[in-house]
């Protein structure tokens, strides 16, 4: 008799001990739900699809693109035509990581606007430049940054307005041949 509460406390330590590991296990795959679903909750099993907000943002690579535009443009005025299809597929790829990232914004497709603007004016500038060089540039520059400002305009940014560059901020590069 005196062995029955020593052995109802055993029991009762087990089975909080094992209430304690599963709740731990529950915890890491809920842990693990949130970091795949950037953030959020696990969804349920029925649950449709949720929208992708952005988990990372989309201005670095703007600027990066904004940076690679003007090396381009620099590029083209000291008629440096591999340092300016260099730039044009420095581009490309950020171009492409942006379309790679899914991203909706506040509803607004930026990846699909990104695809359907900026990587098909690209292919475009690349498809002049394999066939006549640098004889276009001054167009495809123009054309490159008007496909910007309208699409910054069909996402609501309309107040980013990019325009070609009226000097070198890159003192410490040369981009003559």
């Amino acid at each position: 008799m005196q062995r029955l509460p020593a052995l109802l406390a055993l029991a009762a330590i087990v089975a909080v001990v094992m209430l304690m590991v599963r709740l731990g296990k529950l915890e890491d795959r809920l842990m693990h739900y949130e970091h795949v679903n950037g953030g959020g909750p696990a969804p349920a099993a029925s649950a449709p699809a949720p929208v992708k907000e952005p988990l990372q943002e989309v201005a670095p690579y703007m600027g990066r693109i904004q940076n690679y535009l003007q090396k381009y443009w620099l590029s083209v005025k000291a008629g440096n035509e591999p340092l300016a299809y260099f730039y044009v597929d420095e581009i490309e790829e950020s171009m492409e990581a942006v379309e790679e990232m899914g991203l909706i914004d506040k509803g607004i497709p930026i990846s699909a606007h990104m695809r359907t603007y900026g990587l098909a004016t690209i292919k475009t500038i690349e498809k002049h430049m394999k066939e006549d060089g640098l004889a276009r540039a001054a167009d495809d520059l123009d054309l490159l940054v008007n496909t910007c400002n309208s699409c910054h305009e069909r996402t609501g940014h309309d107040y980013i307005n990019i325009q070609l560059p009226t000097a070198s901020r890159f003192s410490d590069q040369r981009f003559e041949p």
